[in-house]
């Protein structure tokens, strides 16, 4: 038993013919396979999590020369590979999970004084309701943001009137300044959502979420009021799609 090792190129999938001429007709050779996987964007960072399959065939062809005595052999095999892709990804809530909706040209910028000015002089700056939270994030991979509603309003969730239940919208955005992705990104549920983020590998970095309700909308919930309004909105972060 002998042992030789060849490097062969497949790359780009071309087709490969390589000839072995240092071999003795008694040889017994076993053959064995090692491989490397080249990718178009070398990136794995890039790559979607699933599973991938494919498969590679060879033929050996024992024809050594006119003057051998070895007769017509070709035997032929197929190799499959499996890659299984799957990244890491971690969301830390770093603020409150409950967030309280105020009159604020910019949310969390407003102390309490000024809330309750903005209150009684609503009718004359009409400040949206506005509110926020934080939250760290660990990605190794492409992921999806869309949200889950316990009210819906068109493509965004909504929050209830505990008087009258009629349904007012709150648009949620996503803040990663870190991240090559727009700033205060609008955040939608699932079945609108189609755009992918593509971060790069980052551990521990800090995000926002951003909630408000447009000043036509707090005008309608003057009208009501005293009234309470509540809803819960989830924001999920999927590394799981197709």
């Amino acid at each position: 038993m002998i042992e030789k090792r060849y490097l062969i190129n497949l790359k780009n999938g071309n087709n490969c013919k390589f000839e072995i001429n240092d071999l003795n007709q008694s040889d017994q050779i076993a053959i064995g396979f090692a491989y490397q996987i080249f990718l178009n964007n070398n990136n794995l960072l890039k790559i979607h999590s699933g599973r991938y399959e494919g498969e590679v065939s060879y033929s050996i062809d024992n024809i050594v020369n006119t003057h051998s005595n070895f007769s017509k052999n070709i035997d032929h095999f197929t190799i499959k590979f499996v890659l299984n892709v799957k990244h890491h990804l971690k969301v830390h809530l770093t603020g409150h999970s409950k967030v309280q909706l105020e009159p604020c040209a910019q949310a969390g910028n407003c102390r309490a004084a000024t809330i309750n000015q903005n209150w009684q002089n609503w009718h004359q700056n009409r400040y949206p309701l506005t509110g926020k939270t934080r939250f760290s994030l660990s990605s190794s991979g492409p992921f999806k943001v869309y949200l889950e509603c316990e009210y819906e309003s068109q493509s965004g969730c909504a929050i209830e009137s505990k008087k009258n239940q009629t349904l007012v919208p709150v648009q949620t955005r996503l803040g990663l300044p870190d991240f090559a992705v727009p700033e205060n990104k609008l955040l939608q549920t699932k079945n609108h959502v189609d755009d992918i983020i593509f971060p790069p590998d980052v551990n521990n970095q800090q995000g926002d979420i951003n909630f408000s309700v447009t000043s036509d909308n707090v005008e309608t919930m003057l009208k009501n009021a005293p009234d309470n309004y509540s809803g819960r909105v989830t924001v999920v972060f999927d590394t799981e799609f197709n």
